[in-house]
């Protein structure tokens, strides 16, 4: 017979799961580029909560907390997650490289891999783009990789925080093999 777990039950889960899976072996920052919708933002910050992400930058026209529909989508995650907002985007990948990270963007473009083959083994700094737009053409040249999620339906893109989990996973499933 199946049954929920207690919260004590959950934490001894989730330190036992972070052992397994290396999860703090690398850093990873995720970075936000103008993803304008509240809804979408506490949906990141949820799952970035549950998935180990060490910090969230919010760029450009990115809402921040505290922000009312941030914190319904969160469930209050958004005070659990380290973050912080940065109106200049240029200044702020710059300066994520200067810090030795690896700007990945996630987008489907002509250079970009599939997610499913980059190696996840390095400190990296997980770039979102705009629900419309993705990640905007003058900040591509900046990314050090390119990455995309295959799609095999017809629609050509995902939502940004579906987009954003599926990538969490993949680099958590990565993980577990170093």
């Amino acid at each position: 017979m199946f049954k929920p777990l207690s919260k004590t039950q959950i934490r001894q889960l989730n330190r036992k799961s972070r052992l397994t899976y290396s999860i703090d072996k690398f850093k990873l920052i995720l970075v936000l580029q103008d993803v304008e919708n509240p809804f979408n933002v506490g949906s990141i910050f949820r799952t970035s909560s549950a998935l180990g992400v060490d910090k969230i930058y919010l760029l450009g026209k990115t809402p921040y907390p505290p922000n009312d529909k941030i914190s319904i989508n969160s469930m209050g995650f958004e005070r659990s997650v380290k973050w912080s907002y940065f109106a200049d985007i240029f200044q702020s990948l710059y300066e994520l490289k200067n810090q030795g990270l690896r700007l990945v963007g996630l987008d489907l473009c002509k250079n970009s891999v599939d997610i499913n083959d980059f190696n996840f083994d390095c400190d990296i700094a997980l770039v979102l783009g705009n629900e419309v737009r993705g990640i905007y053409k003058k900040y591509l040249s900046i990314m050090d990789h390119l990455v995309h999620i295959p799609m095999f339906g017809s629609g050509p893109s995902l939502n940004v925080s579906i987009a954003c989990g599926i990538a969490l996973g993949i680099r958590i499933s990565k993980l577990k093999s170093l």
